[in-house]
């Protein structure tokens, strides 16, 4: 897994580098940040949660994005936390494992108002579009970079369908009990290997103070969450 990511991220910057304005565009980013999906079927899961998103706000045309799907799926993991957190984070220390291209993290900015610390641990090479695409949409106020995660701590942690593609190995260290809540969207198979009994260990590690659901959502991808007990 690390190995294929050495391959990609060389891509992605070369990518970035040679079309900044039109980045979205290019396939490798696509396939590795922001792949195409129906938009239709985040439309009729936010009909699954209850939450303050009823609309999907304006998107970005930074990176003069093709499609919007990535935009819309991000607006239901915003909705998703609220309803499985019974909360929103306008004011959380926030930190999140593999930042995409950035949207994310734009999307609190943007529809929250977002003024706590917000942190993406990635790499290098991603990070240089996550910076291009927060402070052209005047987004990057409080965002910290990071490569590792040790030190990391706050309120919640998020990571979408990125803890897979880390080599169980590399994955050592994250501090989930650093956090009051925990919200993980996985790939059970990425790269061809089962991670189901990653997350169940993890279930099993932390049971005793927080609250974990471990589950498929409406799309059949698995979603691990994490709660503080009180």
């Amino acid at each position: 897994m690390d190995k294929e990511w050495d391959y990609f991220k060389n891509r992605i910057a070369e990518e970035f580098n040679r079309d900044k304005d039109n980045f979205l565009h290019r396939k490798t980013i696509q396939q590795c940040l922001c792949p195409p999906t129906k938009i239709d079927s985040f439309i009729q899961l936010l009909k699954h949660v209850n939450s303050s998103v009823d609309k999907f706000p304006e998107v970005s045309k930074v990176g003069n994005p093709p499609f919007t799907s990535a935009h819309h799926r991000h607006m239901y993991y915003l909705a998703s936390m609220e309803y499985f957190f019974e909360r929103t984070f306008e004011s959380a220390d926030i930190t999140e494992i593999g930042g995409g291209f950035g949207n994310l993290c734009h999307l609190f900015k943007t529809y929250y108002n977002h003024t706590g610390e917000y942190t993406i641990v990635d790499f290098p090479e991603l990070q240089e579009i996550q910076k291009f695409y927060l402070q052209k949409n005047k987004t990057y106020e409080n965002v910290t970079f990071k490569n590792k995660w040790h030190d990391c701590k706050g309120d919640l942690l998020i990571s979408t369908f990125c803890i897979e593609e880390i080599s169980e190995e590399s994955r050592a260290g994250i501090p989930y009990d650093k956090f009051k809540y925990v919200y993980i969207v996985y790939n059970a198979n990425a790269f061809g290997v089962s991670h189901i009994g990653y997350f169940k260990n993890l279930k099993n590690k932390y049971c005793d103070k927080y609250t974990i659901k471990h589950e498929r959502d409406p799309r059949g991808r698995f979603r691990f969450t994490m709660e503080i007990k009180k």
